[in-house]
């Protein structure tokens, strides 16, 4: 009898304690079972408190961290090289092979050695290998930064004389046009428009002076064709190996071809 009275007490026991647990499952309040041992495997406690900070954005530098924009890599290859001031005419420029001593061509590695060499191909290879036409060319470095190339070129025909003048800046590596190289040296078009054409007026008075009695109004007439401010020449220019620029001077003829051409300095050094 008393087995059984304490066998009913831990029955009820049990039950009752079984009663005063809350199912964790059915409570949504209830913490997670392991919430009280978030700290024990670092052995730091946790606080509700603590802010977890996110990872900043992908791109995005923290301060410290952060490169200056003029850091250049390493390994970044140096710039071209564009400044040739340093050379000499004779560095910049050697025979073509086409023609060695007829055609040149500019050895440098730049924009304006390329479109240089490529014209004088153009305008001036036909030419080349043609005995009949007596060619030769003229380079010169003057201004600090101006190298000039002057190509001559006579012809079969009644003694004319063909030219063509090219500059590059070896200062950038540009070619010239005539007008860039005059904007680069500062010179008035119209004041050069005066010394044109009065250099072409006194180099036909010299030429043809003599002639004039026997035909003046002939010859007034190819005087004033000659000193035609439309006749002047601003594309063909360069300077030459004093320094001085010089132009193509176009002097109508009395007799033989329409006109010819002639290289006139200007009385401008640079």
């Amino acid at each position: 009898m008393k087995r059984f009275l304490l066998f009913f007490l831990a029955i009820c026991f049990v039950l009752t304690a079984a009663c005063a647990q809350p199912d964790a499952a059915e409570d949504p309040t209830a913490a997670p079972e392991d919430a009280g041992t978030a700290g024990e495997e670092t052995g730091e406690p946790v606080s509700d408190t603590d802010t977890v900070l996110p990872e900043a954005p992908i791109g995005t530098d923290r301060p410290e961290e952060a490169a200056s924009d003029t850091d250049a890599p390493a390994d970044a290859s140096p710039a071209p090289e564009t400044d040739f001031t340093a050379l000499t005419a004779e560095e910049c420029v050697t025979d073509a092979a086409e023609r060695p001593d007829v055609l040149p061509r500019i050895v440098l590695d730049c924009p304006g050695a390329q479109a240089i060499n490529g014209a004088i191909l153009a305008e001036f290879g036909q030419y080349a290998d043609d005995a009949e036409y007596d060619m030769h060319y003229e380079v010169t470095k003057s201004g600090g930064n101006i190298l000039s190339i002057l190509i001559v070129n006579r012809t079969p025909m009644n003694d004319v004389v063909l030219y063509g003048a090219y500059n590059l800046d070896l200062a950038t590596g540009l070619a010239l046009s005539g007008e860039e190289l005059l904007d680069q040296l500062g010179v008035d078009r119209d004041y050069l428009v005066q010394l044109e054409t009065a250099m072409m007026g006194e180099t036909f008075t010299y030429l043809y002076g003599q002639t004039r009695d026997m035909d003046p109004e002939f010859y007034d007439g190819l005087y004033a064709r000659t000193t035609d401010p439309s006749n002047a020449e601003t594309d063909r220019v360069w300077l030459g190996p004093d320094g001085q620029l010089e132009f193509i001077g176009r002097i109508y003829g009395v007799a033989g071809a329409e006109y010819y051409e002639y290289p006139l300095a200007l009385g401008l050094y640079f």
